[in-house]
């Protein structure tokens, strides 16, 4: 290339547009005509600049800036030329400010309702009565912003959120008021201090545990037969759940136990009412009643057995006057416990008002000759952990048998006995005293007995006895009356023996 000024001859450097020698700027026709030079005549033109010696121009500082400028501008226009490259640089721009805005958007804008539902997971809130609340993963089943205050400048936001949260047993709709700080990443976070910024509701979703209902019970008592009765006591056999009625929208629940109690003497069964009540966010037992009327009548228990029952009579021993019409003439003659060989139970009744157990007693008394079915009536007072005797009758001879007079007993009672004679004056009589031996030959006819007087027996026979040296063959009658002893009872004792020549023998034979 030739520069019209100073004719110097040079090559054109990526477009230079200055003279290196003058400075003066090229014209685009120069370069036109530096080509068809260098096509006539390279070595001419190049023969003619060898000997150039003019002096080079001098560049300045601002030609130098502006020519590297320029070099800038064309080498970063140049990549510009491709397609490929053009689309992957835009592309490249487009993430990059994508990128760029959305660190602008969301470093400086405000939490929204699911980022705050996040951050509440894992937090814990205190209840109006104390009650501690974990707020957990599922248990938000509401979320909405209710009001929120944004100060960008003081770096927070005070928001106030309206939620229904639900662990599977408390149901709680409240308002929460939460702090957001911006921090030097200009990212929000929440502050720990989470509180209750309004009327707070607490709904139950499951009733007390059955455990802790049935413990709490068993610590009360219950009214049994106008008296309370503790549920804790030992006698107390069944006690389980029977079955529950919810109401959790008016925070009440009604549960039913099956309560069976045995004390040995008084027995009863039924259901309690347990009522239940939902107050300052925790179950409680209001009360416990019967279930009904008929709930927990009272009744014998079955193992107050008969043995029992006898074990209490026998503490109660009779020793004391009888009657009965057909012996002693009506008249009252004595038992005693000590000879009775049998008791029973003959009827018993209970009477769950009056808790009155009511006992008629048989007693079979063997008092040696007597034999005496003897009748008691005894009332008892029962509770659940004791009997007391109210009353107790009068015994009664319901039927007195009396044992006739052994032959034995008869020949032996004989022996030195006095026949009375025809007559008897002062101390003088007629009378003979039997011997043993005469007292063998006695046969007896019959024994007879008064009526109502049972107790007294007349055997009449004959005897064959000395008088005068004479065997004399004679009918005579043994009277023979009952006589008690404490440890023998009641036994035959020869009151008189009349012979027939007497004036009182035909008394006892017409009997």
């Amino acid at each position: 290339m030739v520069c019209n000024s100073c004719k110097g001859e040079f090559d054109n450097i990526n477009g230079l547009k200055f003279c290196p020698y003058c400075g003066t700027k090229l014209e685009e026709a120069d370069a036109t005509k530096i080509k068809e030079i260098d096509e006539s005549g390279e070595e001419a033109a190049s023969a003619e600049r060898k000997y150039d010696t003019l002096k080079m121009p001098v560049i300045t500082e601002k030609q130098i800036k502006e020519y590297k400028r320029d070099k800038f501008f064309k080498e970063l226009v140049k990549p510009f030329k491709n397609l490929k490259v053009v689309i992957s640089i835009i592309t490249l721009i487009v993430i990059m400010a994508a990128g760029g805005a959305g660190y602008l958007y969301f470093s400086g804008r405000t939490v929204d309702e699911g980022r705050i539902k996040e951050d509440l997971i894992g937090k814990a809130i205190v209840l109006p009565k104390g009650t501690s609340f974990d707020i957990k993963k599922g248990f938000i089943k509401g979320l909405s912003i209710s009001e929120r205050n944004t100060n960008k400048r003081e770096k927070k936001d005070d928001i106030k959120v309206a939620v229904t949260l639900n662990n599977g047993s408390l149901e709680v709709k409240t308002l929460l008021a939460l702090q957001y700080i911006m921090d030097n990443n200009k990212k929000w976070v929440v502050s720990d201090k989470i509180s209750l910024a309004g009327d707070t509701s607490v709904k139950p979703l499951v009733g007390m545990d059955e455990k802790q209902i049935l413990e709490g019970v068993k610590k009360l008592n219950i009214n049994i037969g106008d008296k309370e009765k503790a549920l804790s006591d030992e006698d107390v056999k069944t006690f389980k759940m029977d079955s529950r009625t919810p109401d959790f929208d008016n925070l009440k629940e009604t549960a039913f136990i099956e309560a069976g109690i045995d004390s040995g003497i008084i027995a009863s069964s039924g259901k309690i009412k347990c009522n239940l009540v939902f107050e300052n966010e925790a179950w409680k037992i209001a009360g416990i009643e019967r279930n009904s009327s008929e709930d927990f009548a009272l009744a014998l228990s079955p193992s107050f057995s008969q043995d029992k029952m006898l074990e209490l009579i026998k503490k109660e021993p009779i020793e004391q006057s009888v009657s009965n019409a057909t012996v002693f003439g009506g008249k009252s003659f004595f038992v005693n416990d000590s000879f009775t060989k049998s008791v029973e139970i003959a009827d018993k009744k209970f009477d769950a008002q009056s808790k009155n157990l009511s006992v008629t007693v048989k007693r079979q008394n063997i008092a040696g000759e007597v034999k005496t079915l003897l009748s008691t009536d005894y009332t008892y007072v029962l509770s659940f952990d004791k009997v007391q005797l109210l009353k107790k009758s009068k015994t009664t001879a319901e039927s007195v048998t009396i044992s006739d007079v052994s032959k034995d007993a008869v020949a032996a009672s004989l022996v030195n006995a006095q026949i009375e004679g025809s007559y008897q004056f002062l101390w003088f009589s007629d009378k003979h005293t039997i011997t043993a031996d005469e007292a063998k030959t006695f046969k007896t006819n019959k024994v007879t007995t008064k009526k109502g007087m049972e107790n007294v027996k007349i055997v009449t026979g004959t005897i064959t006895y000395n008088d005068g040296g004479k065997q004399k063959t004679s009918s005579i009658a043994a009277v023979y009356v009952l006589v008690y002893d404490n440890a023998k009872g009641y036994s035959w004792k020869l009151d008189r023996v009349v012979g027939e020549e007497s004036a009182n023998y035909r008394q006892y034979v017409s009997e």
